[in-house]
């Protein structure tokens, strides 16, 4: 069976755009946002893709709901800027992912891309699994965005846009079928 995806977001969605671009390989069916603001909403319903928007008290158990009415069987994290809670982790039954930009289990959490620049080593991306204890999960996909030997080279700005460059290189590879089943 085919996964049903939903991508959860919170801002700009240049991750998001990814899987908008592959809609022949993979059947998203919701787009859900932290922030109501956030620019891949609108990049989602350009799409037609259905949204819905998180409030600030976030009720996991209503997404919960939510995800099930629209079919959803996996979630892929694409910026997603909130900590899932145990108890939604445990209660969903499909598989969550989460692209994060570090080279796990390095700089796992908030500033990863700061915290690497700043003490010189390898900045990079990976693809991991969810489980409760933050960016600990499986690692499926990694590759290094900008080496520590060539660090001094570049500023932190170019680094995170190397970075973001790769987080979406690694998304592609991720949507054609390279790391999942």
């Amino acid at each position: 069976m085919k996964a049903r995806w939903a991508v959860f977001v919170s801002g700009r969605g240049s991750n998001l755009t990814t899987f908008l671009d592959s809609l022949d390989k993979v059947d998203l069916a919701l787009v859900v946002g932290s922030n109501d603001k956030a620019y891949a909403l609108k990049r989602a319903k350009r799409f037609g893709i259905p949204t819905y928007v998180m409030q600030k008290t976030m009720d996991w158990e209503k997404l919960h709901s939510v995800l099930e009415s629209y079919k959803v069987t996996s979630i892929f994290l694409a910026g997603f800027m909130k900590v899932i809670p145990e108890s939604f982790i445990e209660k969903w039954k499909g598989p969550i992912f989460n692209v994060h930009p570090s080279l796990l289990p390095k700089y796992p959490g908030l500033k990863s891309i700061e915290r690497a620049y700043s003490e010189g080593e390898d900045i990079g991306v990976t693809i991991h699994e969810v489980i409760p204890e933050v960016d600990q999960g499986k690692i499926l996909l990694q590759k290094v965005a900008v080496s520590k030997e060539n660090i001094k080279n570049f500023s932190l700005e170019q680094c995170e846009f190397y970075t973001h460059t790769v987080e979406q290189e690694l998304i592609r590879q991720w949507v054609s079928g390279e790391a999942n089943d």
